[in-house]
This record gives structure tokens, sequence and C-alpha cells, in this order.
């Protein structure tokens, strides 16, 4: 009630405290509702007021974002007035503004006084999650399921998201995953949702490299509804992958005739391309690929897999025409897959606004249906942003955090269209608040949040972020630059706050350290000036201009440029005859990059390995690819060369060569600029040294027939991710604000 309506007066008759709950005896003195007939104790009054203030200051706290405020506020409404629900609203309030600690202390004060509140624990163990606290939140699903049974479906099925997904121990997921099996197919379970229990099911044993286990549970998902087009693509994918793992043609053939049964015919083509592959005969599976593209499907499966082989063939004409006559209003799947696969076609042939029409027919078709398809909104913000369409795609980002709220890289393309569009630093500032909340451990986000803080006047705050950076900060070291970063963006709050002799002092240290270090010694100069230092404040002017020339004269290097393809230069006509050899964990050897010795011609298959190794090292650390070597001896590049006419067999030409290839091969051609390539002697043997720096986006190895593979390194060895791998790879190594 409002505070106006109470009034104070002494009791003529006996009462119950609103507040406290307590008697109030006739005689007393108290307060009296004009309006309700209620009565309260003075001090409860007063209380209860007090507690309608730090509501107000509490709602203008939350809308302004100030949560440190918000924190403090609500801390002083509990110790006056420990309401439950009140409570639990505000930890919801903290959980949506992504103070995930400040939502979890609140859970916990609630499970104090109610440790029964299920609504509570549930809450508790996702922002657990949200914070990476995986294994605590585990703890807080098995309490939820002593508290309530009833739950066991449920909490099990979150459980093995924490288990495969974040806790990457597929063991455990593996047993729950079993529990779960073994409920969903018991006698007496019924669900109208059984389909899809048991494709998550089938699903989580396929991510553990279960294949077979994923297989049968797939089985019986097609015994139930043999039209189930997405449980068909399932079981050709995973038999393919059970196929690759066994020893010999025999077991895979084991493996094709225990589980093929009653597959659509070009079910049976597609596996029958993958076991030839397998076993590389690449002719064979050819003429089955062929063998699809000449024959006439008998089901909608056969329709689906002839509009991918199509795709695949790059006959853009015969695959739209087949995609249309195909398109099926009573089958949302079969409609959605013909007009992927013409979206996509359109995005062969580079024809992007039609592509965007197509993916936009399908955002709708989805809409309809009350489903918000993620992939869809991905693409048609992905082609607006190729067409420069910068407004539409920075819209269609943001709708997708509005369905995937703690997607990185959405996140981080919402940041980098803002920073472009409209250089405002302040605009970026919740989505890098968000980002920094989800990922508090990533220097290059919190560097970003840090930055907009310090713009923003908030020095205080933006040193608490550097500091724990700055700390990692260690001369001696080659790879600490976010360290060094952190150290003079401090120095830069340390100024700004007055402290100038604390700040001279760190600007001080920073270019001792390192003398080219520019920003440092523009630190110096402001700092001692203030101080009266004036001639050191001259000498560190004069050494940071001299600093800036330095970095202008090397930015303005010349380039070359060969067939079109951008390049730096890196072989110096009076090249050192000798130098030691590249050594190091990131060092490949290969005795040639074309030329096959069995054959004495040139080879794609050794020439894919090299692109391969290649790509595996931008995708890593970066590194060193040396041609011309065997078992660790430099064997030369002759027999390369004479894959050449008689009159360009020179390294230059040869460089020239590699170059092409990278460009053509590779899904990033500006790759070819940066990597450096030098001939130097070994022991009086010119062999090839590639310096690949690690890439700051993923990068493709091209094949010929326009697929793309994506490799890395794992224990020295070339591996190749397999699509759900490189996601996961990818998230976790590339996703970076520019």
């Amino acid at each position: 009630m409002n505070r106006t309506n109470w009034v104070n007066l002494t009791l003529k008759f006996r009462g119950t405290c609103i507040v406290c709950g307590k008697t109030i005896n006739a005689g007393e003195k108290g307060q009296w509702s004009k309006g309700g007939g209620a009565v309260r104790h003075l001090s409860c009054g007063m209380l209860a007021d007090q507690v309608i203030d730090l509501k107000k200051k509490l709602f203008e706290a939350m809308v302004r974002d100030d949560l440190v405020a918000a924190k403090e506020i609500t801390q002083n409404i509990l110790d006056i007035e420990p309401n439950e629900k009140e409570i639990f609203n505000l930890a919801q309030a903290f959980f949506d503004k992504w103070d995930f600690e400040g939502a979890i202390k609140l859970y916990e004060k609630i499970l104090e006084n109610n440790p029964k509140h299920i609504d509570a624990w549930m809450s508790m163990a996702s922002a657990l999650r949200y914070v990476k606290k995986y294994n605590e939140a585990v703890k807080v699903y098995k309490k939820i399921i002593k508290l309530q049974p009833k739950n066991l479906l449920e909490v099990n099925q979150m459980l093995v998201v924490v288990y495969i997904f974040e806790i990457k121990d597929h063991k455990k997921g593996i047993t729950i995953v079993k529990q779960i099996l073994k409920t969903i197919t018991s006698p007496g379970f019924v669900s109208a949702n059984l389909l899809n229990l048991l494709s998550r099911c089938a699903y989580s044993f396929a991510i553990c490299g279960e294949y077979e286990r994923a297989i049968k549970i797939n089985e019986r998902i097609l015994s139930k509804n043999p039209e189930n087009h997405q449980a068909r693509f399932n079981k050709l994918h995973w038999l393919g992958e059970l196929m690759m793992e066994q020893r010999s043609e025999k077991d895979a053939l084991k493996i094709i005739n225990k589980y093929l049964k009653n597959d659509p015919k070009f079910f049976v083509y597609q596996l029958k391309n993958h076991f030839y592959m397998r076993a590389g005969k690449e002719e064979s599976a050819v003429d089955v690929y062929r063998a699809v593209m000449k024959e006439e499907p008998e089901t909608d499966f056969d329709k689906l897999v002839k509009s991918n082989a199509l795709l695949a063939s790059n006959d853009q004409k015969t695959t739209m025409k087949f995609c249309k006559e195909n398109i099926r209003k009573h089958d949302d799947f079969v409609t959605s897959h013909m007009l992927n696969v013409m979206g996509l076609a359109y995005e062969k042939q580079h024809k992007l606004r039609e592509a965007l029409k197509i993916y936009e027919k399908l955002r709708h078709m989805c809409e309809e249906q009350g489903v918000s398809n993620i992939e869809w909104l991905r693409k048609i913000a992905s082609i607006n942003e190729r067409l420069g369409n910068d407004d539409a795609a920075l819209a269609t980002y943001v709708k997708v955090l509005e369905d995937d709220r703690d997607d990185k890289e959405m996140l981080v393309k919402v940041i980098q269209i803002l920073k472009k569009r409209y250089k405002d630093s302040f605009l970026i500032f919740d989505y890098l608040k968000r980002l920094h909340g989800l990922y508090p451990n990533h220097n290059n986000f919190t560097m970003e949040y840090a930055k907009v803080l310090q713009e923003k006047g908030e020095y205080r705050k933006a040193i608490e972020l550097y500091g724990p950076i700055a700390e990692t900060y260690d001369p001696d070291e080659e790879y600490t630059e976010d360290g060094k970063m952190a150290s003079l963006k401090i120095a830069e709050c340390r100024f700004k706050m007055g402290e100038t002799k604390l700040a001279y002092q760190l600007f001080s240290m920073l270019a001792k350290v390192d003398n080219k270090f520019k920003e440092a010694w523009d630190g110096v100069a402001k700092t001692a000036n203030e101080l009266g230092k004036r001639t050191e404040a001259e000498r560190a002017i004069k050494k940071a201009a001299n600093l800036e020339k330095y970095e202008f004269s090397r930015d303005k290097m010349g380039s070359d440029r060969v067939n079109n393809v951008h390049f730096t230069p890196t072989t110096s006509p009076q090249q050192p005859v000798e130098r030691s050899l590249t050594k190091g964990p990131n060092v490949i050897q290969k005795p040639t990059f074309r030329y096959n010795p069995k054959t004495r011609m040139p080879s794609k298959g050794i020439e894919k390995t090299v692109l391969s190794n290649v790509d595996s090292l931008l995708n890593m650390d970066g590194g060193v690819l040396q041609i011309g070597f065997v078992d660790g001896k430099p064997i030369g590049l002759f027999n390369d060369l004479k894959l050449f006419p008689k009159k360009k067999r020179t390294y230059e030409e040869f460089e020239k060569n590699l170059r092409e290839i990278l460009h053509d091969r590779l899904s990033d051609p500006s790759i070819s600029n940066a990597v450096r390539i030098t001939f130097p002697k070994i022991h009086s043997i010119t062999v090839c040294e590639m310096f690949i720096p690690k890439s700051s986006i993923p990068v493709y190895v091209i094949t010929k027939n326009k697929d793309e593979e994506f490799y890395v390194r794992q224990k020295k060895e070339l591996v190749r991710l397999a699509p759900k791998e490189q996601t996961a790879y990818i998230q976790d190594n590339f996703v970076e604000v520019d």
C-alpha cells in the first residue's frame, strides 16, 4: 500500500501486524490503513516504507544496467525483508542481465531457507553452466533428482549435454544416455515425443563415436516412420563413418550388409560411393556417381540425394530445373531441402541476390510454422554482409541473438558491423559486456570491453579488468603481447585519474623493457611534461617520432603481382649462400611438391598432401613447411623443376607456380600473400622453405569436386576434422573481435 494511506494512532482494538505477523494489543501505538483496515507496528511501517524506496531505486538501477548498485540495493532489501518470491524474481532479473554470479548468490540465499525450491536449483544449474562451472552444475542436477525423482528424464537429458558437449566426458555421458534409453523403451513408457527422444539418444551416441549404437536406435525410428528423411540421412552418414573405421574392405562390407534393409535405391548408391572412396577406388566411385545422375529417383529420399548430386556436379541449370520440379507443398522437409539446394546453386553462380530471396522464403516458411530456424537467419545475414547491406545484416544477426543469446560468433559479428558502420564504441558496449560475461577469461573480449569502459571514463572498472591480463606480461617471453598492452592501458587510466607520478613510472618501465614500444614513449612524454621533467619529455617525444617514421616506412614496402595474384616479395637476389635450417615442433618436411617418384609425373595427390599440411599450419599456430627433404636429409628441388619447360626451370617459376596453387586451392586466396617463401642452401643443396602464419580465419582446402576440407595437426600428425569437430574447433580458435 502507498505510505499516504497509513495513519498513526493508538489502537482501540486488538489486531495482527501485516508485516511481521505478530499481535498488536489494544492501547498500543501502531498504523492503520484508511482503505483496507489493515494494521501494522510503527517500526514495521518504517521498514516497509524503506523497502518501497529501495525497490524503486533497484528498478532504476536495473534500467540503467548498473548491476553494482543493484546488488548493493538488493542486499539492503533482503536484510530488511527476506521475501523468497522477491529474491527469486531478483535472481531471475540478474540472470537475464547476464550477471550469472550475482544470480547464483541470490539462488543460494533462497535455498538456505528453502532447500526444496526446485526452480531455484534448476536456474542455478543453468547459471553455473554459463560461467563454466560444469562440475558444480552436475552436483546441482543430481540434487534435483534426489529431491524430485519425477524430473529424472528431463534432468538426465541436461546432464548428457553437460557431460558430452561441455565437460567432454563421453564415458559418463554415454552412461546417462543408456539410462534414458532404458526408460523411454520400457513397456510402460508413453510419450508423444518418443521419436524425438530416440533421435537425441542416437545423436549423442554418434557424437561420442558410438556409431553402431546410434544406427541401431535410428533403425527403431525408421521402423516407426520410414518417411523420416532426417533419420535416413543420419543412417547414411553414420554408416559411412562406421565403414571408415573398419580395418578391411571385407569388414566394411559386413557392416553394410548388416544394416542395409529396405533402404531407397539412391541410398544404396550413395553407400557404394562411400565404400569405393574408402577403398581408394576413385573410378568405381565416379561410376556410381554417374549412375545416380542418369537414373530416375523412385522415392522422395532418392530425389533429395539426386538434388545433392546435381549440385555437386556444378550443372546449375539442371539442378535448378530438378529442384523446381520436385518442390512438394505437402512435405516441408522436401520443399525446404529443394529450396536450400537452389539457394546454394545460386551462391555457386555468385548470384547472391537470388540466393537471398530463396533463404528469405525458407525463413518465412519456418515462421509460418512458429519455428525460428537460425541457420536460414545466418545465411541471410551473411549474404547481406557480403552484398554490403550492413544494416540488414546487423538486424538479422541481432535476430539470431534473440533465439541464441550466447552465440559468440553472432555477438562478434554484431560488434564488428557496429564498429565499421557507426564508429561509435558506446553502441557496442552492451554486446561487449555480454561477451565478457560469457567468456570472462577471453583476453580479447576483456580488453575490448575494458577499452570502452576506459573511453566512458570508468577508469577503476577498466583497471580491474586490465589487471589480471597485465600480470601475465613477461618481457622474456615472446607471446605476452596482451599483458604488455594491458599494462599500457593501466598506465593511461592512472594518468586520466590524476595519478601522474604512478603513470609515469609505469610508462617508463614499459619503455625501458621494450625500447621500440612507441605508445609507452608517448606516455613517458605526456607524464614527464606534467611532472615538469622537460628534458626527459623532449627526449621521449623524439624517440616516439623516430619510431613512428620507422613504422610508416615499413608499412609502405612495395609488392609484386603474378597473374593478378598479389603477394609480397620474398626471394632476394643476394640471399646468403648458407643458413641454418628452421627447427621446431611446427616444421614439416616433404620430398616434393608435385613430382611422383613412382610415375615420374606430376601428381595431384602429392600436391594435395602439401596443401593439406599448409592448411593444418594455417589453422593451428603457423609453422614452416620444407620441400626437398627425405628422412631429414636435403635432396633438393631437382625433380619438381623437371616438370617445368626447360626455359622455366627456375626457383622463381617454382615460387610462382606454388603461389598460384595456394591462391586457387585454399578457401581464402589472400593467404598466398602472407606466406613467405625462401630457397636456402643446405649443404650446397637448394631447398624450399615456406613460412606459414597462423590464419585469423578458418581456411579450407578446395578439392577437385569443389568440396572443402579442414585440416589441423594432432600429436604432430595431419588430421582432417569432420564437420561437427570443425565447428567446435573454429568456435574455440577463430572467433575474435577485430
